[in-house]
């Protein structure tokens, strides 16, 4: 997941991942023996994939991520939050024909207007969805853990990338065991 997305804390380059050992650890490509952290790939990209999920299913920090598109930002969490709304008339407008309350032709127009209204917000969030993959895990709200089971790695490194950047220090020579204190997060978003 981080192969070209983590940073090395000694020189800045990207670390990409190596399998000396059958597992993919992080490795700085800078040095003419590129040191490697050995067995830190699986639970590097474990905490950090923890840390996203914990950040994404903050109801608070859906409302304030935000997604450019076309130079201008957008509130994806509100988009799908208006969507809901228009569902919801589209909705009431069956049951208001239902009831009597309308005609057909009320309903015909009502409905063509709301459709209308839904289509613009679906090519938005479609297009949002197709530019960030973040904006795409925004909108699986409590589906946040399956969205992101179903990535492949690649996509898990450009939400990773979207939002922080990741930093392994070097390790101690001869350590066994994964180091919390060596991997620096800077947010993005």
């Amino acid at each position: 997941m981080g192969s070209g997305i983590y940073r090395c804390g000694k020189c800045g380059r990207k670390m990409y991942a190596a399998y000396p050992h059958g597992k993919g650890t992080p490795c700085c490509t800078s040095a003419s023996r590129p040191p490697t952290w050995a067995g830190l790939g699986e639970p590097l990209d474990e905490y950090v994939e923890t840390l996203v999920l914990g950040y994404l299913s903050d109801p608070e920090t859906r409302q304030r991520l935000t997604v450019m598109l076309d130079g201008n930002t957008v509130d994806v969490d509100g988009l799908h939050t208006q969507r809901a709304a228009m569902q919801a008339r589209l909705d009431d407008l069956a049951a208001m024909f239902a009831d009597g309350a309308i005609d057909a032709s009320q309903l015909r127009r009502g409905t063509s207007d709301l459709r209308t209204q839904l289509a613009g917000l679906d090519n938005t969030l479609g297009e949002l969805s197709r530019r960030s993959p973040v904006a795409d895990l925004i909108a699986a709200g409590d589906k946040l853990q399956e969205h992101w089971d179903k990535l492949s790695p690649v996509m898990k490194g450009k939400v990773v990338q979207e939002i922080w950047s990741v930093t392994v220090q070097p390790g101690r020579r001869g350590a066994k065991a994964f180091d919390y204190d060596l991997i620096d997060i800077d947010w993005k978003a």
